[in-house]
């Protein structure tokens, strides 16, 4: 990080990494030097049912895999570190690699950050299962 940083669009960064980790969520952590407004990333690995954010508004597509929050009313994650983003997907029995990429973070400022992470991490295949070896099924 640039400690002595005043301008974003010449220094500012944000390093993302993992958090908690479930069959069914990932956290994404977040490292700023400047103020967070918005961010976009493309969740691979894992189908998405859900996402969520401090910051106020998110959106997601189980299609795409394309994550995007924002705040509709101005409001930013404090510079420093904190929590980015929480998402939710289908579990599966095996678990697998879930990968988070193409990410794109905004200063409240709306300026790029420069970005770096959080890559891939392992998630555990579904904690129960049925009879007929269907996750969380009857």
């Amino acid at each position: 990080m640039h400690n002595n940083c005043v301008d974003a669009a010449i220094c500012g960064s944000v390093d993302l990494s993992f958090g908690a980790a479930t069959d069914q969520s990932l956290e994404i952590l977040y490292s700023s030097n400047f103020d967070v407004g918005g961010f976009q990333f493309a969740v691979d690995g894992a189908t998405l049912t859900g996402a969520s954010s401090d910051l106020g508004d998110v959106s997601f597509s189980d299609a795409t895999g394309i994550v995007v929050g924002f705040s509709f009313t101005g409001g930013s994650l404090s510079a420093g570190s904190g929590s980015l983003a929480t998402v939710s997907f289908a579990p599966t029995n095996d678990g697998g690699s879930v990968s988070v990429g193409s990410v794109t973070v905004t200063s409240s400022g709306a300026v790029t950050l420069a970005s770096s992470g959080p890559g891939s991490t392992i998630v555990d295949g579904c904690y129960e299962t049925d009879c007929a070896d269907v996750c969380y099924g009857d």
